[in-house]
């Protein structure tokens, strides 16, 4: 906090009455933090941040997969089997026989299956997917049923976007956009320091400036006043 303030700022002097003293260091530290400028080019640098992390993501492995179930009621007539002769052949054989009764039966089917794909630097897409359907009576026929299928794909460009240069080009120029994103950040910090510095001196050598004048002014209002002084000195003398 700023002590008395100086005679020579005059009026002005009451607005320093318990102000805060701010130093250089702080007053850097302020304008690298705060601002709109700042902020602006703090946005813009992670803007080029993030296009290279989606850059990047293009060619690290992609995993997705779902899980579902569904449960479902039925009620389905009875059937009643017998052993009978056939009236052609005399052989035995199995009779079905519908009968009024209605038998309920639940049976619950969940689905899953994964997937995934990589993008390799050659401008190949590898492809690859697993699913599965289970299904299970819960009353009647306990035995599950199962099924599995597998699928694998590859797509390897011949004309266009083929060879690695073809498709590391966009990574390689997202670095580059962000490297001369950071190198353009630190040469403007530094310019900002410098910026910041050279007025923060410049309000110190004003208020040197200001003082030294007073000091000047008082100086040759003393002068003055000895002067005359001794100038009315000499005339009572001369008098006499």
């Amino acid at each position: 906090v700023a002590g008395e303030p100086g005679e020579f700022l005059g009026e002005q002097a009451k607005a320093e009455l318990g102000a805060h003293v701010l130093p250089l260091t702080r007053a850097l530290e302020i304008s690298a933090t705060i601002g709109n400028e700042t902020q602006f080019r703090k946005e813009a640098l992670y803007l080029e941040a993030l296009s290279l992390s989606l850059s990047r993501h293009r060619y690290t492995p992609l995993f997705a997969g779902y899980l579902s179930a569904s449960y479902q009621t039925r009620s389905i007539p009875a059937d009643k089997v017998t052993v009978g002769v056939d009236a052609v052949t005399g052989q035995p054989k199995v009779i079905v026989e519908k009968d009024s009764a209605l038998v309920e039966q639940s049976l619950v089917q969940p689905r899953g299956s994964v997937n995934g794909s990589v993008l390799l630097a050659s401008g190949a897409r590898l492809t690859a997917a697993f699913s599965t359907d289970f299904l299970r009576f819960l009353t009647g026929d306990p035995m599950p049923e199962a099924t599995a299928s597998a699928f694998g794909q590859i797509v390897q460009p011949l004309w266009r976007g083929a060879g690695y240069k073809a498709t590391m080009e966009n990574l390689i120029q997202a670095e580059r956009s962000l490297l001369y994103a950071m190198r353009e950040f630190v040469a403007w910090r530094k310019d900002l320091a410098v910026q910041v510095a050279s007025e923060y001196y410049a309000v110190l050598q004003a208020r040197d400036t200001v003082r030294n004048n007073w000091a000047d002014l008082r100086r040759s209002r003393q002068n003055v006043a000895r002067e005359r002084a001794l100038d009315r000195k000499s005339t009572r003398l001369n008098s006499s």
